[in-house]
């Protein structure tokens, strides 16, 4: 027969002890899971006024590009950062929250940038049940970093589709300054490179393929790339009614003596040939058709100067007629106003052709949407010599590019009203 276990009675206070013995571990196991949950929490809050406060500084930094090209001299931008960070909480008094602002940043991938400026937000958390096992407050900090800036369009071609949308027969070289080249095809070839010259920009993004010698190209390449949508589809076209009409017929003129034309309504167009000097006030001067022509002749050379000018290419009562200039041309935009930034703007609706073979420079934007952009540097001498030409930037359904000078694609401080304000970091 087995024995039996003895009968030693019950135990008495046991599992009080083992509990009073572990209430230290699980009051420290649950304040602490408290303060962690606390911390978490408040880690969300921080970054979201740092997210707030530098997109409140790149705001400022874009609405006061002109004067101060991403730099911050005045401060205004670094109080709008820690106006917003107090808003949400983080008052920085040193004490409770102390909030850095760094214009251009410090640290990260764009440090030393102008255009941007990174937040730091720091948060000392009072520990509550935690203090007493971890004898300490608990810090949470949390970065942002925005750009605040106009867009620089660069170069981009808007066509959707077809080999060639963007064509480099250039023998010189491409110069894109602080912006990108990007072609929304999805065309093996979308973008093709047959010249000899170096092809440099911030960045180039192909929907589709690039046909070329990659030997030439400087900054990143990317194929397969999203299509960029248009930045300034929301440019509002001049309202005719708030202009007045300076010419019901197209006006010509050759004169080599200083025709000076004001700003307005042109219904015809415009055109200047042979030894053709002329002076556009600044304003915005409207094509009612006929379109817009400055052409010289063989020994002959006809003068543009337009300062303050951009040209509009529409339809509203005449046949819409193609932007060509062909001498050496010096045009700069609006410093101001709804057209800062534009040179030449062709209505969204036109397919009429844009062909500059000139020399010299357009310091604004060239914006024509719907058409084919054509650009040969080989005029402005007339041996035949190679011509330099600069442009703001350029916005186009397709564009070629030929001759044997260089290309500079750079509209400066001076850039469309379209904002580029948001979240790198």
């Amino acid at each position: 027969m087995p024995l039996l276990p003895l009968d030693r009675g019950p135990r008495h206070g046991a599992v009080t002890v083992w509990l009073i013995a572990s209430l230290g571990v699980i009051i420290g196991v649950v304040a602490i899971g408290l303060d962690g949950g606390r911390m978490m929490e408040e880690r969300r809050r921080a970054r979201a006024a740092a997210d707030n406060a530098a997109l409140a500084a790149a705001a400022d930094l874009y609405r006061n590009y002109a004067a101060n090209q991403g730099t911050d001299p005045a401060g205004t931008a670094a109080k709008a950062a820690t106006d917003s960070a107090a808003a949400n909480g983080y008052a920085n008094d040193g004490t409770v929250s102390v909030v850095t602002v760094n214009i251009p940043p410090r640290s990260g991938t764009f440090a030393g940038q102008a255009d941007h400026v990174e937040v730091i937000v720091q948060s000392n958390l009072k520990a509550t049940f935690g203090a007493a096992i971890r004898g300490a407050d608990t810090t949470v900090n949390a970065r942002a970093v925005a750009r605040g800036r106009p867009q620089n369009p660069g170069i981009l071609a808007l066509a959707a589709s077809g080999a060639g949308t963007l064509l480099d027969k250039l023998a010189g070289n491409i110069t894109v300054v602080k912006g990108g080249i990007t072609v929304n095809s999805t065309d093996p070839a979308a973008f093709t490179q047959t010249g000899t010259g170096q092809l440099k920009a911030d960045y180039e993004a192909v929907a589709g393929g690039y046909s070329g010698p990659m030997s030439t190209v400087v900054g990143p390449l990317r194929t397969g790339a999203s299509a960029f949508a248009d930045p300034l589809r929301a440019l509002p076209a001049p309202k005719l009614t708030d202009y007045t009409v300076r010419s019901t017929q197209p006006f010509v003129t050759d004169s080599d003596t200083v025709t000076i034309l004001q700003p307005g309504i042109y219904r015809g167009g415009i055109t200047i040939f042979g030894e053709g000097n002329v002076t556009l006030m600044p304003g915005v001067y409207i094509m009612d058709g006929g379109g817009f022509s400055v052409a010289g002749e063989y020994k002959q050379s006809g003068t543009v100067t337009a300062t303050g000018v951009v040209i509009y290419n529409t339809s509203a009562t005449r046949t819409a007629g193609p932007i060509k200039i062909s001498i050496k041309v010096n045009m700069s935009p609006p410093t101001d106003g709804a057209y800062r930034g534009i040179s030449i703007f062709q209505d969204p609706a036109l397919t009429n052709s844009l062909t500059l073979s000139t020399s010299g420079g357009i310091s604004g934007t060239i914006y024509a949407p719907k058409a084919a952009v054509n650009l040969t540097l080989a005029s402005g001498a007339q041996d035949g010599a190679g011509g330099d030409l600069s442009v703001g930037a350029v916005v186009a359904n397709t564009l070629q590019i030929a001759g044997r000078g260089n290309l500079t694609v750079d509209n400066g401080s001076n850039r469309p009203r379209v904002p580029e304000v948001f979240l790198v970091e």
